[in-house]
């Protein structure tokens, strides 16, 4: 599925993930819904990514600098490193939506507030 989207660790992150990989689906784009507990520094390696050509994670809520976002990051990257990272922070007034820094800490490859922007971001892919 050239689709993974990860659930963050909040409380809401996982209905978020679900409603994205809903709104793809309508689009005929195929996805799997990956929970925040595998994704964790112990069970991350029990992942495939392989047939993952896009990895969304989705937060609903950041305060500050994320170090939880940044590892997250880190662990999928080094576990995926051929998938395209889409940060999806569905609080508009993040910080790591608007500061280019923290931007470059957390290192996703596009960073997006909205379910709209997206399926925009991820429809926008060649390998979509």
């Amino acid at each position: 599925r050239p689709v993974a989207c990860v659930a963050g660790r909040g409380p809401f992150d996982d209905v978020a993930s679900a409603m994205l990989a809903q709104l793809l689906a309508q689009r005929g784009v195929a996805s799997r819904r990956i929970a925040p507990a595998a994704v964790s520094r112990e069970t991350i390696a029990e992942l495939d990514f392989s047939g993952s050509n896009v990895i969304t994670v989705s937060c609903l809520e950041l305060a500050g600098v994320p170090a939880h976002l940044r590892y997250l990051i880190r662990r999928l990257r080094h576990r995926a490193p051929h998938a395209t990272l889409i940060a999806g922070l569905w609080t508009n007034g993040d910080a790591v939506l608007n500061d280019p820094q923290v931007q470059k800490a957390v290192d996703a490859d596009r960073y997006v507030a909205s379910m709209r922007e997206a399926l925009d971001a991820l429809m926008a892919l060649p390998t979509i």
